[in-house]
């Protein structure tokens, strides 16, 4: 492909294009070579870096965060501390994370042995919100035993994904919520 003139790139990519250059430039063949690997996928990364830092993604990531916002608000109020809900938010509230995971909630005579119980459940309440047009994923801890990952996850091992992007809108991320809420009342 045609090579990128520098002053038409957007700062963040102008940085990318630069260590490119300097890494091409310097040390021995194995490192141009290894570098080269990646050139090859530049103009894509070019592309990419070029939305991000234009309008359309400051577009993009102000409603990423409104609809992050809005899902963890509807999250708070449908399944909160206060809520009576078979499911419960857990998780870091980073208004940020444009995603959620749902747990069951446990009533203190509930055996954390029962995750075949658990699985069906949660499988139940992500059909239901299929029906309803809402896509949400059952995930399970990498580690059962414990361990770095997910640790939101640690206590309950198993949880239900929701995700939003700025693709979606007030409305989607609403109903999303009132069909959880609908799903987990009849769990």
């Amino acid at each position: 492909s045609k090579p990128v003139a520098l002053r038409a790139l957007p700062k963040g990519a102008r940085r990318l294009r630069s260590f490119y250059d300097h890494r091409a430039g310097a040390g021995d063949d194995r490192d141009v070579a290894r570098v080269s690997n990646h050139y090859v996928k530049m103009p894509a990364a070019l592309a990419a870096l070029a939305v991000v830092d234009g309008k359309t993604g400051v577009d993009r990531l102000a409603a990423l965060r409104a609809n992050a916002k809005g899902l963890r608000a509807g999250l708070r109020e449908a399944f909160g501390a206060s809520s009576t809900s078979s499911l419960v938010v857990v998780g870091p509230a980073s208004p940020d994370v444009p995603f959620a995971l749902l747990a069951l909630r446990r009533s203190s005579s509930s055996s954390d042995d029962d995750a075949a119980g658990d699985l069906a459940a949660l499988d139940r309440v992500a059909d239901a919100a299929l029906a309803k047009g809402y896509v949400v994923a059952v995930v399970v801890h990498p580690n059962a035993g414990g361990g770095a990952a997910f640790p939101a996850l640690r206590a309950k091992h198993l949880a239900l994904r929701v995700c939003v992007t700025a693709a979606h809108d007030e409305n989607d991320v609403s109903g999303l919520v009132r069909a959880l809420a609908a799903a987990a009342d009849a769990v």
